[in-house]
Parts: structure tokens; C-alpha cells; sequence
């Protein structure tokens, strides 16, 4: 008897889930894990927070609820684990004899490196690993990893006409399941998270965790005309269909990005194609750039040259960066953003760019702390697209011309001229 586990990192769905597919094919007996995330002392020093944001802990328990329940659906059961996934998959290994690991073939150093311990510990454990959240596959890709291009152009002209993979469609028949005895997983009951007074009364940006979410989200999208106008909106600070907010759902694999690029080709032939619907592609090329360089950079995507691993704040700059995360700056704009981002888990491309480039070039702080700041708070935090944009604005990593830095004036009068947007953010 084959006994596999598959662990559940950042790919928590079950439509177009090649590797869960490959499971229920392979082994006869299946063990679903997730490990849940912890604050280390690398992202406690530069995020200076003790825990996750209360939105970015809502939208992930409903995610995994919402995965339990999935999977219950088809005779399959979810363990949840505060240990880390080394320490699990060797109790699992140990007391069950497993034969076979799938794990999603993940973009972070810190997961790449727990996959490491159990494969070095277990050099006879089969190990099958996926890219679950990408366009491409690295099979697919015209070069090795090492030589994949520096900069974005070079690396969209190169693999943009690569046909990619169709979803796939899932498997009816699952295998069993075991509960294991020396290792007892946590009982996700539904929490309990209490309503702002502004959320009550706002709904819009407070989204909903999970795959059918994601699912009923995409059908949503394409179904009106906004993709048709998405280039014209995208830049704007607030509202739900001016860009496509997919990203909530892709950070932790709720959403499948060959869904979305399907439902995008589909839509232009339904409804045709112009600059909208192409940018729409453009930035899931971006977000695949980001992906790879990731794999690529490991560890340095998390380092600056000629710093210290952990670097230290000045007195006035902790007090700036302080009054940046609370959205207590002198300028208004950004304040708004940081309070946007804070009372929900979610802030626009546009006001990323501008609360970056406001620390980074006005405040002078080291742009890992905000990074590590937008990690725990996001709701739609992806390791390499974070620390990728970080690193670009800071002129690192990918960016081909030196540092950005926004006219934060100049961008409020063009963006928010009459200052919608700062007024209802301003608490």
C-alpha cells in the first residue's frame, strides 16, 4: 500500500490541481496537510510586528475552510498544523510509513528550504513537486533557470508566445485517508472575526477566502465589460471591478492563473480584444517574471548588497517608520493608503507603487521593512511579486533603470483630484 502526503502551501484549491490530480493517481492512500505560516524572527525584525494582520487571518481561515470542506466533499480531509512542515512530514514519514510527498514547487527560500530538511532526512521518500501557480512550467521555458533574463521586457518577448497548458480537469475518484495518531492536527472551527464599524457599512473591499469565491470572483469579471476597460481603471485607489483584483485569490492558489488566461482568451473572442484585455496578460507576465527571478535569486531576493543581514533603524528613522505604518505621515495620500491597506488587507497597485517609493526615497528607510511590513498584512502577499516590487523600486533585483520615485503631490492631484479617495481613508 502507497501512503503520500500532499502539502498544501500556497495552492489551496482542487480545480486545475495537476499535482493533486498526479496524487490521487499514485498512491492509495492520501494524507492532505497545511502548516500554518509563522511570523520569523527575520520578518519580526523588519515587519516589527508580533502577528499577522486581522484580514490577512480571515481571508486565510475561510481559504482553508472552505478547502476542508472541498475536500470532505470527496471523502479527503485537511489536516491543519502550527509545527513547521519538516517537523510534521517527519512524524507523518515515521509513524505511517509514507512512500510519496507532493508539494507545490514554491518561489520562497524559507519553503524551498523546509522541502530541503525532509528531502536530505528521507533520500528515499519520492518526492513529486509542480509549478501550481504559474503560466508556464520550467520545462517550458527557452533557457535554464540560471539564465533567466534580468530585466521584464527581455523576459516577456522571449516566452509570451510559448502556448501554454489548458486547466485540467479533475480527478472523480480520490483515494483513502488516514487520521495519524503521535501528531494531532488543529480543529479549524470557523472564527470568529469582529466587524469594523467602516467595514459594516463598506463592504466592497472586504473580500471573501476560498475557491468557489474565487471562482464565482472570475465569473463575475468576465461576464461584464470590465476587462475592456481595465487599462483606463487600473491606476485607480478604490473600487472593486477597476482592476481585477485575481491577486487575492493567485496568492494562495484559490484561483488557478491558466483559469484566469483561459477565461481572458475566451473573452476576447466572445467580446474582443484591445490594449484593456492585452494589459490584463501583461501583468500576469509580470507576476511570472516575479516568480521565476525568485527561483532564481533565492535567498537574494531578501538582501540588499553591502548590508547587513539586519539592518538597524536609526532613533527618527524608527520614528518615521512607525508613523508610516499607523498612516500618521505628513502627507495625506499616504496615509490614506497605509490606513487602507491596515483596515483591510488590501491595497491598489497604484498606492503600493506611492507608499514604497515614499519610504524608500522620502523617509530613507530600508525597503525591506516595508516589505516585510506588506507580508503581514497583505491579503494577497505572493513572496516574489512582494519582495520582487520592493527590490525594483528600491532600484535592485529586476529594475533596469536605477531606483522609482514617485511626486507623491503629483500623483495625488492626477490620481485622486478631488480627493475621494484620501477623505474616506482618513481616520
Amino acid at each position: 500500500m502507497k501512503v503520500g502526503i500532499y502539502w498544501f502551501s500556497n495552492d489551496l484549491r482542487c480545480h486545475d490541481n495537476r499535482l493533486l490530480n498526479l496524487a490521487t493517481q499514485t498512491v492509495d492512500v492520501l494524507i492532505c496537510i497545511y502548516c500554518l505560516p509563522k511570523i520569523t524572527p527575520f520578518l519580526k525584525h523588519f515587519s516589527q510586528q508580533m502577528h499577522f494582520g486581522a484580514q490577512k487571518l480571515r481571508f486565510q481561515h475561510q481559504s482553508l475552510i472552505q478547502l476542508q470542506h472541498d475536500l470532505q466533499q470527496r471523502k479527503q480531509h485537511l489536516l491543519i498544523y502550527q509545527q513547521t512542515p519538516s517537523e510534521v512530514i517527519a512524524s507523518l514519514i515515521k509513524e505511517l510509513s509514507v512512500s510519496d510527498l507532493f508539494c507545490h514547487y514554491h518561489a520562497g527560500y524559507d519553503e524551498q528550504q523546509q522541502q530541503l530538511k525532509v528531502t536530505t532526512r528521507y533520500p528515499s521518500l519520492t518526492v513529486h513537486k509542480y509549478e501550481n501557480s504559474t503560466i508556464l512550467t520550467e520545462s517550458q521555458l527557452p533557457y535554464p533557470l540560471t539564465e533567466i533574463p534580468r530585466t521584464f521586457t527581455q523576459f516577456r518577448k522571449s516566452i509570451e508566445s510559448i502556448a501554454t497548458l489548458p486547466p485540467i480537469k479533475e480527478q472523480a475518484i480520490y483515494p483513502h485517508y488516514l487520521i495519524p495518531k503521535t501528531i494531532s492536527p488543529l480543529n479549524l472551527d470557523e472564527p470568529t472575526f469582529i466587524e469594523s464599524s467602516r467595514q459594516k457599512k463598506d463592504q466592497e473591499l472586504y473580500f471573501q477566502g476560498g475557491e468557489q469565491a474565487a471562482l464565482a470572483h472570475i465569473e463575475h469579471y468576465f461576464s461584464g465589460s470590465y476587462a475592456s476597460s481595465y487599462k483606463e481603471t487600473r491606476n485607480e485607489f478604490d473600487g472593486i471591478n477597476n482592476s481585477t483584483k485575481f491577486s487575492l485569490w493567485l496568492a494562495n492558489g484559490n484561483l488557478s492563473v491558466r483559469l484566469i488566461k483561459q477565461r481572458l482568451e475566451e473573452y476576447e473572442l466572445q467580446k474582443g480584444a484591445n490594449q484593456s484585455t492585452y494589459w490584463i496578460l501583461f501583468e500576469l507576465l509580470w507576476r511570472e517574471f516575479f516568480y521565476w527571478q525568485a527561483l532564481k535569486n533565492s535567498q537574494q531576493l531578501f538582501l540588499t548588497p553591502n548590508s547587513q543581514r539586519l539592518k538597524r533603524l536609526t532613533p527618527h528613522q524608527q520614528l518615521n517608520l512607525t508613523a508610516w505604518q499607523k498612516g500618521k505621515t505628513p502627507s495625506t495620500l499616504i496615509n490614506a493608503c497605509l490606513n487602507q491597506l491596515n483596515e483591510t488587507g488590501y491595497l491598489s497597485n497604484r498606492g503600493r507603487q506611492l507608499v514604497g517609493s515614499y519610504l524608500i526615497h522620502e523617509l530613507q528607510i530600508d525597503w525591506r521593512f516595508g516589505a516585510a511590513y506588506f507580508e503581514t498584512q497583505l491579503i494577497d502577499y505572493d513572496v516574489a511579486s512582494n519582495w520582487g516590487n520592493w527590490q525594483y523600486l528600491a532600484g535592485l533585483g529586476a529594475a533596469p533603470n536605477g531606483s522609482h520615485q514617485f511626486d507623491i503631490i503629483q500623483q495625488a492631484q492626477r490620481y485622486d483630484p478631488k480627493g475621494h479617495f484620501t477623505k474616506k481613508w482618513t481616520i
